[in-house]
């Protein structure tokens, strides 16, 4: 994908107003404003992502695998991937490190200056990465001072490790069929243990006097360490555990151990385990269930899939510090495309802070109904302020949409980026997806009799071939713009709901469309390839975009070069209205120019997402749907929302026109994960 490189910084220049063919400049100018007056927020993040150009900055990552707590209440949370390269992230008293862990000037074998990785390890004044490239990077710094963290050594590792464990004398490292146990004065290999029966390890600790406790397939095991030997002792069965997924020794008492189950109780839960043999449970954390727990608030029970505090949902970590407070990881994939999500409690179990990402290559849709105060994301159902005032945090993570008892093949929102839209059709609401290589929509509905936030998958419609351009109109019908094999548009006809009588889906309706007769029609004659469409249902219009038979196609992806606007487009009378040339990065991929990658459309505008930034900004030109022409862009504050992204997804615009004639214009920015907003007022007519 094109933004996991590292960011170039671009120029966007303006394409001459009306022509068919761009003219390039000898110098490429920066595109003015649009006219009017527009402000900027942003959406999907606890912080901005301001604070630093690469390398520096605060921003939520965008995943993490586990977390490790220090008893002074440092959070250290990894991934193999985040896009700008906090892939370890540190996070204390509802605070994140502004200066990125960093092993320079090296060889490079990992991600994010070779600290991606699904193993870390804190202990003391060290913090020990596994990365992905199969290194041991050790980093060194006061456990009080986030930004403190420097680099001191490196060592090869036998394998890519999948857990780790440190103690003042010990680093341990898991792999999926064997544990490692490094001497920590000078990380050489001591001893290692092995799994010989197709059994796989979750994760490894290692307490205070060298014995080892592994999650084993979903059972708890013990090791002892003595004398360069292990020993493995007699356990029993742990009470009331499903489905464990982390372990970690509580601060305040060391013979307690804390166990994330991500079964059906999604619970943090405390035990007894100094008897291996009898481990006792002592007590749980989090309410029974989950996103589907009965939760009471003013007397009412929360719908399905409501935020609240204790209601967890795939489980990642947990930890305690020696004051009490507990931190709890959540999160649906280890990283990026995913979520992250930690809640930190006092020892009372009332929320101290909370921080989150649920963005990477995503793009958020409104709810057209809300007038801008709903958001749909990929996994979240948000809300937010439309009237904001500076780029503060306007919004707030109202519901969990994903039921995490799905598999990914079910329901790929868990660990693949998407653009999320919602309409309300024939009274009834339906949210879709488009994921990052559009090769189609995915349907999702919700249990409307109860009031569940919980979006379930009932249909699909995939193409086995290369396809961009799709578009679900107002009326419902379902456009297709790249039937290649007949070099065709199609459109399916939306024909209404179907409810299914699968308890499973008890109470969801299905959307109903007539597949099996769609109207088709050729491509126009001049176009070579169609990459996106955009028709306007009130105004009988289509807007096609795309390459003509003279262009050159310049990437994967993109909107292509040509864009048309048809007026009357179902009637005999049918007429372009113009054709123009869309804007382009002038030094595009290999320095060639690049068109755009999103479009959307609004209202009496037109919106062009554009593939490359310029320096800290990214660039949203907007033109005039009548005339075609282009009145300039948008660009973001870099110091209060650094927007210096690549889009990477075929649809990474949303527009919404308000009800007071202002415009909200909502962006993709996977480089710090979140979303951009752009509230433009455009001058009266």
């Amino acid at each position: 994908m094109r933004g996991l490189k590292n960011l170039l910084a671009v120029n966007l220049f303006i394409c001459a107003v009306g022509a068919v063919v761009l003219l390039y400049a000898d110098e490429p100018e920066l595109s003015p404003d649009p006219p009017g007056k527009y402000d900027v927020c942003w959406v999907g993040n606890t912080f901005p992502g301001n604070g630093g150009n690469n390398g520096e900055g605060y921003w939520v990552q965008q995943g993490a695998d586990e977390i490790e707590v220090g008893p002074n209440g440092l959070v250290a949370a990894g991934c193999g991937w985040d896009e700008a390269g906090r892939c370890v992230g540190l996070y204390k008293d509802n605070a994140v490190n502004r200066v990125l862990l960093k092993q320079e000037d090296v060889h490079e074998t990992a991600w994010g200056w070779n600290t991606g990785s699904n193993a870390i390890a804190l202990f003391g004044s060290n913090i020990y990465i596994g990365n992905t490239g199969k290194w041991l990077v050790r980093f060194e710094g006061d456990v009080n001072d986030l930004d403190s963290w420097n680099w001191k050594a490196e060592v090869e590792l036998s394998d890519e490790p999948i857990g780790a464990s440190a103690n003042a004398r010990y680093v341990v490292f898991a792999y999926p069929t064997k544990v490692e146990i490094l001497d920590a004065s000078n990380l050489k290999v001591v001893a290692s243990w092995n799994l010989t029966n197709g059994e796989a390890i979750r994760d490894v600790l290692i307490d205070d006097s060298d014995n080892l406790i592994l999650i084993v397939d979903k059972a708890i095991r013990f090791l002892s360490f003595k004398n360069g030997k292990f020993t493995e002792r007699p356990s029993g069965a742990f009470p009331d555990l499903s489905t464990p997924v982390s372990v970690a020794l509580d601060w305040q008492d060391r013979k307690t151990l804390i166990v994330c189950d991500n079964g059906p109780d999604r619970q943090v839960k405390f035990y007894d385990a100094s008897k291996t043999t009898a481990p006792r449970l002592i007590k749980t954390f989090g309410d029974k269930g989950g996103l589907f727990s009965k939760t009471k608030v003013d007397g009412k029970t929360l719908p399905e899939g409501v935020n609240h505090p204790k209601r967890f949902y795939a489980l990642r970590g947990a930890g305690t510090d020696q004051a009490g407070n507990l931190y709890v990881a959540l999160g649906f994939n280890e990283g990026p495309s995913g979520s992250f999500t930690l809640r930190a409690f006092d020892s009372k179990g009332e929320l101290l802070w909370e921080h989150t990402n649920i963005a990477f290559v995503d793009t958020f849709g409104f709810d057209p109904d809300s007038d801008g105060s709903r958001i749909y994301t990929r996994t979240s159902y948000l809300e937010l302020d439309p009237d904001f005032a500076g780029a503060d945090l306007n919004w707030r993570n109202v519901a969990t949409t994903i039921d995490d008892n799905y598999s990914e093949e079910e329901d790929q929102r868990t660990s693949r980026g998407c653009t999320a839209f919602f309409k309300t059709l024939q009274g009834h609401k339906l949210f879709y997806t488009i994921g990052q290589y559009a090769t189609g929509i995915r349907f999702f509905s919700f249990d409307e009799e109860t009031g569940s936030r919980i979006a379930r998958p009932v249909g699909k419609i995939i193409s086995e071939e290369e396809s961009w351009a799709w578009f679900l109109d107002d009326h419902g019908d379902l456009w297709r713009g790249d039937c290649h094999e007949n070099r065709s548009i199609r459109r399916y006809k939306f024909v209404g709901w179907k409810k299914f009588d699968d308890p499973k889906y008890a109470g969801l309706y299905a959307p109903q469309f007539d597949l099996d007769n769609p109207y088709e029609e050729p491509w126009p004659e001049d176009f070579d390839d169609v990459r996106r469409l955009i028709y306007d249902a009130q105004n009988d219009a289509m807007y096609l975009c795309g390459y003509l038979k003279t262009d050159e196609v310049d990437s994967w992806g993109v909107c292509g070069k040509t864009l048309r606007k048809y007026e009357r487009w179902s009637t005999k009378e049918r007429k372009i209205a113009w054709t123009i040339a869309t804007p382009v990065n002038p030094e595009g991929e290999s320095g060639k120019p690049l068109t755009p990658e999103g479009m959307a459309f609004a209202g009496d505008y037109l919106f062009f997402g554009m593939v490359k930034p310029d320096g800290p900004e990214q660039r949203v030109y907007v033109l005039d749907a009548k005339t075609g022409q282009n009145l300039g862009a948008f660009k973001a504050n870099g110091e209060e929302v650094n927007t210096a992204s690549w889009h990477d997804m075929p649809y990474s615009i949303s527009v919404l026109k308000r009800k007071n004639g202002t415009y909200l214009v909502m962006t993709e920015e996977d480089w710090r994960g979140k979303n951009i907003i752009y509230r433009w007022t455009p001058p009266k007519p």
